[in-house]
This record gives C-alpha cells, sequence and structure tokens, in this order.
C-alpha cells in the first residue's frame, strides 16, 4: 500500500493516516481542502520511506517480518494481560469424557494484590488438606497444539479479523514457549496448513490474507489434523457454524473426534455465536474428543479464550 491507496478512502483509512501523520481524525475527515491533502500525502510518504528504511515495510509497501513478529507479539502479550490471575476450571463435567463447558474462574495471580488474597481460605485450605501446593515453572515441551481455523463464507467481517489476531498471538507465544504448533485454515477444503519448525513469517502472512469465503467441512480439519499428529496433542478448533459439507457432516466430525481421542489427544471447541443446535453439536464434538468447549459471544474475547486453552493445555502437559 502506498499514498495514494491510503488517501483513496481517507474514511476507512483515518486510524491509520492518524498515525502516520499525527493529525486528529476529526480533521483528516473534514478538511477537504488541495493544500491540506498534499500535507498529508507528503508526511505518509515521509513515514512509509522512514519505515522502509527501519525495516518495518518492504519496498512495495507492504509488511516486513519485522512489523509482523512485533505485531504478533504485542496481541499475545494483551491477551496475557487479560489473563492475569485467571485460571481455568471444568464445570458441568461430562458422565462419559470431556468437558461440556468451561468457565474462567478468578483466582489469586500474576498481577493481583497481596491484600487480595483470602487469608482464611487460605489458612483452613492448608490445616484441611495438610499440604500447601505452590506453582513452580516447568522447562518442559508440551505435545502439539494444533489449530483448526474456520475460514468460510459466515466468518466474514469481525469475526475472521478477530480470529486472525487470535491465531497471530498463539503463534507467537507457542514460537516463545518452544512448543509444537500445527495450524489449518479450511473451509470446504484445506486452504493452508503450517508446522511450527517451517518459516514463521510465511505463517504469519498467509493469516493476515485469510479471506472468508465457501462453506463449513468440519469432518475434513480434524482429517486434516488427525493427520499432523505424530504423539500426544490437542487440537482446538475455531469455528462458528455447524459443518455444512459433505454427506452426515456432524456424525462423521463426531466420528474423527473419537479417533482423536483414541489416538491419545484431544479435541477442544471455540464457539462463535453458536445457536442452539450448533451448541449442541459442539458438545458433542468436544465430549467424543475430551476436550472442553468455549461458548464465545464477544468476538473479542477470542485471543485470550485462544490462549487460555493453550495454556491449559500446557499446564496439564506439565502434570504428566
Amino acid at each position: 500500500m502506498n499514498e495514494h491507496e491510503i488517501l483513496e478512502n481517507v474514511n476507512d483509512n483515518a486510524d491509520l493516516i492518524r498515525e502516520l501523520t499525527g493529525y486528529p481524525i476529526q480533521r483528516i475527515t473534514q478538511d477537504k481542502s488541495q493544500r491540506f491533502r498534499i500535507e498529508l500525502r507528503d508526511k505518509i510518504n515521509k513515514s512509509m520511506n522512514f519505515l522502509v528504511r527501519t525495516g518495518y515495510l518492504k519496498e512495495d509497501g507492504s509488511l516486513s517480518e519485522k512489523s509482523l513478529r512485533l505485531y504478533a507479539s504485542k496481541i499475545a502479550q494483551w491477551a496475557e494481560k487479560e489473563l492475569e490471575g485467571i485460571y481455568g476450571s471444568g464445570r458441568h463435567i461430562s458422565k462419559e469424557r470431556g468437558t461440556d463447558e468451561v468457565v474462567l474462574s478468578k483466582y489469586y495471580g500474576i498481577g493481583d494484590k497481596y491484600s487480595e488474597i483470602s487469608a482464611k481460605k487460605s489458612i483452613r485450605s492448608f490445616i484441611k488438606k495438610r499440604k500447601l501446593t505452590v506453582d513452580k515453572k516447568v522447562q518442559r515441551k508440551g505435545g502439539r497444539f494444533v489449530v483448526l481455523l474456520d475460514i468460510s463464507g459466515s466468518m466474514y467481517g469481525e469475526k475472521i479479523y478477530e480470529a486472525k489476531k487470535a491465531l497471530l498471538a498463539l503463534i507467537s507465544k507457542v514460537i516463545e514457549t518452544g512448543d509444537k504448533l500445527t495450524v489449518v485454515l479450511f473451509n470446504d477444503k484445506i486452504v493452508y496448513k503450517f508446522s511450527s519448525d517451517q518459516n514463521i513469517y510465511n505463517a504469519l502472512s498467509k493469516v493476515l490474507s485469510a479471506q472468508a469465503i465457501g462453506s463449513t467441512d468440519i469432518a475434513l480439519a480434524l482429517s486434516e489434523a488427525l493427520k499432523s499428529i505424530d504423539e500426544r496433542a490437542h487440537i482446538v478448533l475455531i469455528t462458528d457454524a455447524l459443518p455444512t459439507f459433505g454427506e452426515n457432516p456432524i456424525e462423521s466430525a463426531i466420528s474423527l473426534a473419537s479417533k482423536i481421542y483414541d489416538s491419545g489427544s484431544t479435541l477442544s471447541v471455540v464457539g462463535i455465536k453458536l445457536n442452539e443446535e450448533g451448541i449442541e453439536n459442539a458438545k458433542r464434538l468436544v465430549k467424543a474428543g475430551g476436550g472442553n468447549l468455549y461458548i464465545v459471544k464477544s468476538v473479542k474475547e477470542l485471543s485470550s479464550i485462544v490462549l487460555a486453552d493453550y495454556l491449559l493445555f500446557r499446564s496439564k502437559s506439565k502434570e504428566k
């Protein structure tokens, strides 16, 4: 993108123009004078040239690996900030296997004040159990984490935007911790597949450029995930819709979820604004796959929820 393309639609690019020029949004959107437009163009051009010289933009104006890594890292930091002091606890446990629903409950943790500790409850718990449990850092890889992101047409708009952010944050975090990661973007076909031993820049670029189009074949995505499992793994499916492609789509998906569980791995589902039928089918999937179900009502929560599921997987891996 260059200064001409940015100025073609001033209203849509107002936030970007403000960052590049320092002018307030109100003036950017309301001042239509030729003189001001020339000032904007010159300032945008100078700012973009600076970003090219410092390595944040490529010569054609597209994002460089340096900027993509920084962006992904910042999203991960924001998501982790929201998770400070939060621990995932399973509720509504299935009589079979898996957790029908996971509720994020507040416990004392990083970022909380000492004054917020419930001293009485802590002492009572210690006296009752005769055991003091403390968290300890364990440097150990937690197996493979597999993300299946639905990029079908129903994910268009804010949902695909927030899902991309969540995936970028997760990629940044997993690479930082040194765990193994597989990412699959799918609709009614496998659009893109990435493993953490490949070029991270290509993955970040592919995620950012992904378009929401096509129908939803969850069974295909689960089948692809099974191919990625060469050890114990945890798979998380991010979707906003029921499977709509193929013969008996939900039954096929549930059958594959059982195969995932039988292989020693688990499947969680992050359901975005599912209807009642979608919630019931998602419960069947996690029951078969032995994982957790997260119902997302606000898509802005996606990054934190996906990161929370990864951290839960990691903590369980350390216990084994």
